[in-house]
């Protein structure tokens, strides 16, 4: 039986991420209060989600948004299943890649890093699993993640 656990979506971690990052430069001040108290409500529906990831319950979690070099529109998300590994979905929210690695969180990306001679994307996050880091390079071609180097 498979069912959607309203947990299960990284895409609903993605628009809630964007929505209450904090304002550069008003965070905490007097001036950002006084903005946030006169702003209107806007409520913000989804217009779609990933599938699920394989675990249910309190698995999905973190996401970070890879955006392809040559084609916006090949970009992914990138979530983390706490209680598996890294999903990839594309935009449509499907699922291209799954990489069991134990119990992954706090995914992060960073671009033109430096390895092995090229300028690479790489993808890492932790493992509650063994104590690690996992570290992964995205294939632009493919759109997958390979291995980077062993865990840290």
């Amino acid at each position: 039986m498979n069912r959607r656990h309203p947990a299960s979506s990284i895409l609903a971690a993605v628009v809630a991420a964007v929505l209450f990052l904090p304002t550069p430069g008003l965070a905490g001040s007097k001036k950002r209060q006084r903005a946030v108290a006169r702003d209107p409500v806007v409520v913000v529906a989804p217009v779609g989600e990933t599938a699920p990831v394989p675990h249910h319950g309190d698995a999905a979690d973190d996401a970070a948004i890879w955006v392809h070099p040559a084609d916006p529109s090949l970009s992914t998300i990138i979530g983390t299943d706490k209680q598996g590994g890294l999903a990839v979905y594309d935009l449509s929210g499907k699922q291209l890649q799954y990489v069991a690695a134990g119990a992954i969180n706090n995914v992060d990306i960073r671009e033109a890093f430096p390895l092995g001679g090229q300028a690479v994307t790489v993808v890492a996050a932790t493992n509650k699993s063994d104590h690690s880091v996992a570290v992964y390079r995205v294939n632009p071609a493919t759109r997958h993640l390979e291995i980077a180097s062993p865990p840290i």
